[in-house]
């Protein structure tokens, strides 16, 4: 898995890792909203 994790680092370009951020972030924005209803 860690060799997989590494292509993949390498496969994606920087400017994807900040949309992982924002996706993650809206992810536990969802999950706390859900969290809260």
């Amino acid at each position: 898995m860690k060799s997989n994790e590494l292509n993949f680092k390498m496969i994606v370009p920087p400017a994807s890792v900040g949309l992982l951020v924002i996706a993650s972030g809206i992810g536990l924005f969802l999950f706390n909203s859900f969290r809260k209803g």
